[in-house]
Formats: structure tokens, sequence, C-alpha cells
């Protein structure tokens, strides 16, 4: 499982870093919101996870739809480099899954409370931000460095770039 976190925070880390306009943030929260397979239940407020091997690879083929996320090669290389490694690593961890389809490599990670569908929260819950004074923090969060959002956004937080960055 280490080694799928360092993976998720890799893949997670390098499409903060290639996300560098508000167009870019568009496209990605858009194709979570609507187009990568997600969890919450039907009655809200409630908190939406989404499939991190669904996740990325749709982010990872994004600039093959009409948007992309950089136009630098070298960035959209590493996004698809690191996409793959979490894939691997996703597959090591979950051989078998119980999902409906009969697909393996499930696995969830929680994106944002959703007041709606398809309608985020304005914030996310203390517990899951990084740098909060909220003690029922988990690990993940506090080991995260590329995906929670911080109590002082950063540019390498996925989480803080699609929700709390000024471009």
């Amino acid at each position: 499982m280490i080694k799928l976190h360092k993976k998720f925070e890799s893949f997670a880390g390098a499409v903060a870093e290639a996300m560098t306009v508000q167009t870019a943030r568009d496209a990605v929260l858009d194709e979570i919101l609507h187009s990568v397979e997600s969890y919450y239940f039907t009655s809200f407020p409630s908190d939406m996870y989404i499939d991190i091997f669904d996740f990325s690879q749709k982010i990872a083929t994004i600039n093959a739809a009409s948007t992309v996320i950089t136009s630098d090669t070298g960035k959209q290389d590493a996004i698809a480099q690191s996409a793959n490694g979490l894939e691997t690593a996703l597959t090591l961890a979950v051989p078998y899954s119980w999902a409906k389809n009969g697909t393996s490599k499930k696995m969830g990670v929680h994106i944002i409370p959703l007041q709606g569908i398809a309608v985020p929260a304005a914030m996310h819950e203390l517990a899951y931000i990084n740098g909060s004074m909220a003690i029922d923090k988990s690990a993940f969060v506090e080991a995260s460095q590329h995906w929670v959002p911080n109590s002082v956004p950063k540019s390498d937080s996925l989480l803080d770039k699609l929700f709390y960055w000024t471009y």
C-alpha cells in the first residue's frame, strides 16, 4: 500500500503541476464531476469518492478531447507516465474487487462533499485539510503532499488547485 500511495501522490502532483490555467482546471473538474466513476449517496449533502483507476485513465487522456491540461509535452508525458505507474501499483494492491461489473482494480478516494449532483461544497471538512487544527485527521491526510487540500493552498496539491486556487 505504501507504493500505491507514492504512485497516487506522484500522479496528483503531476496533474497539479501541469494545471496552470483556468481552462485546464475546468476540464479536469468537469471530467471528475461528470465522467470519472464516482460513489456518493443520492441524498445530499454527501461525500463524493472517485475510482482511482478510472480517474487516472481519464485525466491522462484528457488531451485527446478538445481541451488539454497543458501544452507542455513534458508535463503531459509526466501525467501519462505517472498514470501508468499508478495503474500498475493499483493492480498489484487490489488484484480483485467486488465491483458489480466484475472489474478489478477498484479503489476510491475522497474528492469533496457534494451539495447536489455535480455541485461541490464550498469547502472540505477540516479533518480532510492538511495543516488544519482538526484532531481527527487520518494518516492519509497527514501524509499527503499532492492530493488533499492544505490550510494554506499550495500549487502542488491537486485539490487545492481544483477548489481553492486563483488562476
